[in-house]
């Protein structure tokens, strides 16, 4: 192939996408490497992992994902690794125009519903939801968040929204498949 496109998810991600960017560079194809999820700090990550990620982030031309948050992220662990690849943040989902214009015409005492929808894991971000929901409910209570889904940090979460004041806020929905 002429170009090379890596789906990792999250960063570090899966050992054969960085065995791949690896293994591309070998051979010379240029290498575009997706981080859709916040990238966890290479230095938290154990060996052999953290080996093939440093590697993989040297060999890759091209680092992509979803928020300038992430991007800065990357840079930082580039630097650390002393990584050549560019870093580009390209904005995904739903543009906030409309919401914009929607916050400007909602009613002052109106509920604000949010819904996080993805396996409960680290790189999902929901202690930083939770965080954030700890911040929002200094300025409103009327606020409501279902996260639907299921995973690894279930019960951590759980414990955490309740230390948080925040169990007639935050609803654990768990997997649900007619969604």
């Amino acid at each position: 192939p002429r170009l090379l496109h890596i789906n990792n998810g999250g960063f570090p991600g899966s050992r054969a996408g960085l065995a791949l960017a690896i293994a591309a560079r070998v051979f010379g194809i240029p290498t575009i490497m997706s981080v859709h999820n916040e990238p966890t700090d290479l230095a938290s990550v154990r060996q052999p992992t953290r080996l093939l990620a440093t590697l993989a982030m040297r060999s890759v031309s091209s680092l992509v994902t979803a928020s300038k948050r992430n991007a800065a992220a990357l840079e930082l662990q580039k630097t650390r690794v002393q990584a050549r690849g560019q870093v580009t943040a390209i904005q995904l989902g739903v543009h906030e125009r409309p919401f914009k214009r929607t916050q400007a015409i909602r009613k002052a005492n109106s509920e604000i519903n949010l819904s996080s929808f993805g396996e409960l894991t680290t790189r999902k971000g929901h202690r930083v939801l939770l965080e954030a929901a700890k911040i929002a409910r200094q300025q409103r209570s009327d606020f409501r968040i279902e996260i639907v889904g299921d995973g690894e940090l279930s019960e951590e979460l759980r414990i955490l929204c309740s230390s948080l004041g925040l169990d007639d806020s935050v609803f654990f929905l768990g997997f649900r498949s007619d969604w």
